[in-house]
């Protein structure tokens, strides 16, 4: 009978003993697996940043082009004859680039959305040579070609967005939100310089493009505000510094002279002195997303250390544990 008691209360310690093991090595493991998680989205965010950052070089040329190509259909073809067919260069390196970045990419490791509009872009681009030759000819309306630009625009900006699926932290998500709100807003500054080229090259707003003027103004707002709230204070300090270059102040002026004369016209405006304000304006809101791609690859950089350290923690922890709970084990068997 004291045998038996003996066995069984050497039995029930070899269970608590087991169970608190199992216990401390699942949640161990579970932060490993956690740790592996965060490390491997991390190498997959690292290579979207660098397609985003192509595609935002590439997002720069063709909000331009759009711009450009407004302004001369706008004019008749008066206005933008000389420039328009550089820009058009300037946007083909730039595909390059982008197309050179993507051949390096194993797009299987990816979402099927991802792939979906990485394709969809790369159609647009294919048909980006019948465009322009719709624009050279005349052969597209200014409601058509702005709307196309804006749509191969859209797919850019959607690729970016998906990174931020990616997010392997608080930190990320919110550098991530921040880039793609402030990417949305200069989006809407690139297709207000197309409106207004061809408004001003037409010296008047012609139908629907006035409301289309304020919405885009009141979008940037909007879009800038979401920036401001995501940002971190190195993004915020860039962008209130940024802002007080004369170029900013121009365009406001501008836009009271468009908004004061909706109904007259006759502007006063030279359409290409307005491209060259406010692309002046959109060079340095450049400066500014490209300098928050850098932050958000120092945040990436700084995420390696800390969880390798958790992962071979965990690991220690695992092995550790084990080799204590078999050695008393063996205790309480002897």
């Amino acid at each position: 009978m004291k045998l038996a008691s003996k066995f069984t209360i050497k039995f029930t310690m070899i269970c608590i003993v087991l169970l608190s093991s199992i216990t401390i090595s699942y949640y161990t493991f579970r932060d490993v697996l956690h740790s592996f998680n965060v490390v491997e989205k991390k190498h997959k965010l690292k290579e979207l940043i660098k397609l985003s950052e192509t595609l935002s070089l590439l997002i720069h040329e063709t909000q331009k082009e759009r711009g450009m190509s407004a302004g001369f259909l706008g004019s008749g073809g008066k206005k933008f004859n000389t420039m328009l067919p550089k820009q058009r260069l300037l946007t083909d390196e730039k595909i390059r680039m982008y197309k050179e970045v993507l051949s390096k990419i194993d797009l299987s490791k990816y979402s099927n959305d991802l792939r979906g509009k990485i394709k969809e872009l790369n159609e647009y681009l294919n048909s980006l040579p019948a465009i322009r030759n719709k624009v050279s000819n005349f052969e597209i309306s200014l409601k058509e070609e702005v709307k196309w630009y804006t749509q191969m625009n859209k797919t850019i900006l959607d690729i970016i967005g998906l990174a931020s699926k990616l997010a392997p932290n608080k930190i990320i998500t919110e550098d991530l939100s921040a880039y793609v709100m402030f990417l949305q807003a200069k989006e809407r500054a690139g297709i207000e310089r197309a409106v207004l080229s061809a408004t001003f090259g037409a010296n008047k707003f012609k139908d629907g493009m006035f409301a289309k003027f304020i919405r885009l103004v009141s979008e940037q707002d909007a879009y800038i505000n979401a920036f401001l709230t995501f940002a971190n204070n190195d993004m915020k300090n860039m962008y209130f510094k940024t802002i007080k270059d004369p170029s900013f102040s121009e365009v406001e002026k501008i836009r009271k002279i468009a908004i004061n004369k909706e109904k007259v016209g006759n502007f006063g405006i030279n359409p290409e002195y307005w491209f060259k304000t406010i692309t002046k304006k959109i060079n340095n809101l450049k400066k500014i997303d490209e300098n928050i791609a850098k932050i958000i690859e120092k945040d990436l950089a700084n995420i390696d250390g800390s969880y390798y350290l958790q992962i071979a923690i965990g690991i220690n922890v695992i092995d550790y544990s084990f080799d204590e709970e078999m050695q008393t084990i063996e205790k309480l068997l002897k």
